[in-house]
């Protein structure tokens, strides 16, 4: 190759180069996702997500007395005397009856027992120290419970230029925290809308970018009670007052209608006594009819029963009432629904 040649050969590769480093440069160029699309691991609504995605202890406070920790079924426990396998949920109404009745809600677990953290970590605990050390480490109780994402939910995710790199899909609360929890400060997401979420009322809600969705979760995060003082008794209802006059005194049935049929006479002349030991007494001269009442709530609605010795009237009146009106003077009382109603009305002696 004579010198010419060589020198337009070194030419048009310097040339090659120089176009091929363009290019590359060109295909490099960082750009920013449009703005509102995305969120960061440090953001407020990062933030939201991850508390509306928190594990829920408070469901099962009766027995672990903590809103930090959640049960895993079953467990044996020892109380009121009774050694009794709690196969889920379902068995704590007949724990709370027997809480109610006794007025000890003292719980002692036969380890080992399984719990679940707000983060959705399995923690195996072997005996009441380690129970004790798990409930007073434990971090606040600061997730959101009054609304709920309907799942899946699918995220954008990005690379170091901020071009889509894939899409991750999440299906349930222990993959959204969790994904949410290892993001870094500064990476970016962006959640592909629209997200449907559920109240606790049970009103479904679409947003269909982070503002919607950021303003969705603070609506709602007051919205319910989320049972968490932690209670075995905490039931969505105040009931102080109604136990305040139920307990004042003495009571007469002012009217006791079964199905239709008007019983008041049968309860006629019986000074009914609310104890605040929980004990309840029918008098009438030389009749003593006991038995034991409770409250408890359903619904925002408090809950009167009442359990009497005897056979009827008695054994018709011992029912779970449903307390419509009461005052310092009257209770009125209902069971049943409009095809088999029984209502009883309390009038103060």
């Amino acid at each position: 190759m004579n010198a010419r040649n060589e020198v337009k050969w070194i030419w048009v590769l310097m040339m090659t180069i120089t176009l091929l480093s363009s290019c590359q440069k060109e295909q490099v160029e960082i750009r920013l996702p449009p703005a509102g699309t995305t969120i960061t691991g440090s953001s407020t609504v990062a933030k939201q997500l991850s508390q509306v995605a928190s594990r829920d202890g408070s469901v099962d406070n009766l027995l672990d007395k903590s809103s930090c920790i959640s049960l895993t079924f079953p467990v044996t426990v020892k109380t009121n005397g009774q050694t009794i396998l709690v196969n889920s949920i379902d068995d704590l109404d007949e724990i709370e009856n027997l809480f109610d009745n006794s007025g000890d809600d003292e719980v002692d677990f036969i380890y080992p027992i399984q719990v679940i953290l707000p983060d959705h970590t399995e923690v195996v605990i072997k005996n009441e120290t380690e129970f004790n050390n798990v409930i007073n480490t434990c971090q606040s109780d600061d997730d959101i419970e009054c609304i709920d994402f309907v799942y899946p939910i699918q995220f954008n995710t990005y690379d170091a230029n901020n071009q889509v790199a894939g899409t991750i899909t999440i299906d349930n609360d222990k993959a959204l925290y969790n994904f949410i929890r290892q993001l870094e400060k500064d990476e970016i997401v962006g959640i592909k809308f629209p997200v449907t979420l559920t109240s606790s009322a049970g009103v479904v809600i679409s947003v269909n970018d982070f503002d919607d969705l950021e303003d969705a979760i603070e609506d709602a995060a007051d919205d319910c009670d989320e049972d968490d003082d932690n209670d075995y008794n905490d039931d969505d209802v105040d009931d102080s007052d109604f136990v305040s006059f139920l307990t004042a005194g003495s009571w007469q049935v002012e009217s006791f209608v079964d199905d239709g049929t008007d019983r008041t006479s049968e309860l006629t002349g019986f000074a009914f006594t609310f104890n605040s030991n929980k004990s309840v007494t029918a008098v009438k001269t030389t009749t003593t009819i006991p038995g034991i009442w409770a409250t408890s709530g359903d619904s925002g609605e408090i809950e009167l029963l009442i359990s009497m010795s005897g056979n009827d009237p008695f054994d018709d009146i011992s029912e779970d009432w449903t307390v419509i009106t009461y005052s310092a003077t009257s209770i009125r009382l209902e069971k049943g629904d409009d095809d088999d109603k029984r209502i009883l009305i309390f009038k103060k002696i």
